[in-house]
């Protein structure tokens, strides 16, 4: 029996023991916590914009007589054209211009409406920058830039002409590029 009595009074001990730390330490936590934080400091936040947009079309020398382009909404153009013989072609240059202060870059574009398959025989259509780059998905434009579009519709001269098509072909396009804000994986191009 004072054996049972003599461990009951260790474990009373012990159980004593241990609430006297978890006190202890439940009241050093409580201190730490309480403690003010003070954080000093300024800065400023410049206001956000976006802003990229098509501006000065100009047609090229040498293509076929024709309307100029029109800006139909920031980033489409649209234009009518007629090409009657082989090698005949319309081309012009558009500015795209970032004035905000968002990078972006090209999410998507499209040309429309989409050649047919007969139509791809004889005619094609690019959308470049002025150096003969290729437009792609994810090509970057940073806040306060701007690159040249070079868009080019193009009769194909063919080896056998009598492959042509005997009708004449009026053709009523739209180019527009979708940019969204750039996010550090946009495609730098280098101005041509």
């Amino acid at each position: 029996m004072r054996r049972t009595r003599f461990r009951r009074m260790a474990v009373h001990k012990y159980l004593l023991l241990m609430m006297g730390f978890l006190i202890f330490g439940m009241g050093i936590g409580y201190a730490a916590i309480s403690q003010t934080l003070e954080i000093d400091g300024t800065t400023d936040i410049d206001r956000s914009s976006w802003n990229v947009h098509f501006a000065n079309v100009l047609v090229s020398d040498g293509s076929v007589a024709a309307d100029t382009p029109t800006i139909t909404d920031s980033t489409s153009v649209s234009f009518s054209v007629n090409l009657d013989n082989p090698g005949d072609f319309y081309e012009f240059k558009v500015d795209v211009k970032n004035d905000g202060t968002m990078n972006s870059k090209i999410d998507s574009y499209q040309v429309l409406p989409v050649l047919t398959a007969e139509q791809q025989e004889f005619f094609e259509y690019t959308v470049t920058y002025v150096d003969g780059t290729p437009v792609q998905v994810g090509d970057a434009l940073n806040a306060g830039s701007q690159e040249t579009l070079l868009i080019r519709f193009h009769y194909k001269e063919l080896n056998d002409t009598s492959l042509y098509p005997t009708d004449d072909v009026d053709f009523d396009f739209s180019v527009s590029l979708n940019y969204i804000q750039g996010n550090g994986t946009a495609i730098d191009h280098p101005t041509g």
